[in-house]
């Protein structure tokens, strides 16, 4: 059996919700069916709407081939607008990553040096509920806003004070000061991981990448205008005729420009539905809140013990 497969390994690749590719790829082949559909009226429509000069113009244009050129100009303008936001966007999603990593390693090494530190202490369960409200309050929050989470309203609106404060207070006396410095490290990491999810391009952002890619779209019914008189046997819309040919090319080219916008947006949304790492980040943390509800509860168990007199069974 293959170790490296997708079900013995399920953190080598984001998941997102069951089945929800399928559907996203559905949807990118309605839209070019829907293109292609409209794709005739639209032609027919600017057709009416060019005089027989021009019609012949768009036809014969061997000269300036100012319409070829066109095309050429916004579809490099798009290609490069594409090409960049996808690197960045890709850059972002690998920080996060590397930042969730990061900072679930460091929870590790506080989680440990406060079993180890403050083991027999009566804090030692106050100091394990703060890293156990931190994991779940903080590190797993990732429907709040990273800058809101990172300025501490969060907690302060819902009455309860920074986790990992309430580790420091509950480990600050008498207790080396390595924990301090790996709560240091922990925040550090922290603020990598918030600042990695932020998003860093405004929506205007994509309403340019649109405006590029209609007007790169528009190239093709002004052509299919020019050629459509050029099919004299007959309907031109017609299966085997030109406009048919060219309608199929038209729902191709807007399927490629949907999916190329569904991609850029799931990575301009970390917690979206395709590239989401929320499922690798329960994964991740899973074990160490099994390792926080059992350690809690010897905790108490010891807590309780210590209460009862010597004498009593």
């Amino acid at each position: 059996k293959n170790t490296w497969d997708n079900e013995a390994w399920p953190s080598l690749q984001p998941r997102g919700e069951e089945g929800g590719q399928f559907v996203r790829l559905g949807k990118c082949a309605g839209v070019g069916l829907v293109a292609a559909l409209l794709f005739v009226p639209i032609a027919s429509l600017m057709e009416t709407s060019f005089s027989a000069p021009a019609l012949l113009a768009i036809r014969e244009d061997n000269n300036a081939q100012w319409l070829q050129n066109c095309f050429t100009g916004v579809g490099l303008v798009f290609s490069l607008f594409a090409a960049q936001t996808f690197s960045f966007l890709y850059s972002q999603q690998e920080a996060i990553y590397l930042a969730l990593y990061s900072e679930v390693s460091e929870a590790k090494a506080l989680l440990e040096q406060l079993a180890l530190v403050c083991k027999g202490r009566p804090t030692l369960a106050e100091a394990l509920q703060g890293l156990q409200r931190y994991v779940r309050e903080d590190l797993r929050r990732l429907d709040c806003n990273p800058a809101r989470l990172l300025s501490g309203k969060i907690h302060t609106e819902e009455g309860r004070s920074d986790p990992l404060e309430q580790v420091l207070y509950f480990t600050s006396v008498g207790v080396p000061s390595y924990v301090y410095d790996t709560v240091k490290s922990l925040r550090s990491a922290r603020g990598e991981r918030l600042g990695a999810t932020q998003r860093k391009l405004p929506e205007l952002h994509f309403a340019v990448l649109a405006v590029l890619s209609v007007a790169e779209l528009l190239v093709f019914p002004v052509l299919a205008a020019g050629c459509a008189n050029l099919d004299s046997n007959g309907v031109a819309s017609l299966p085997g005729h030109i406009l048919f040919f060219q309608a199929i090319l038209f729902g191709l080219m807007a399927t490629a420009i949907t999916l190329t916008f569904v991609v850029l947006y799931d990575l301009w949304r970390p917690v979206g539905d395709t590239y989401n790492f929320e499922t690798i980040l329960q994964e991740m943390v899973s074990g160490m809140e099994e390792e926080l509800e059992v350690r809690l509860l010897q905790s108490r168990n010891q807590d309780i013990e210590a209460e009862v007199p010597s004498g009593v069974i």
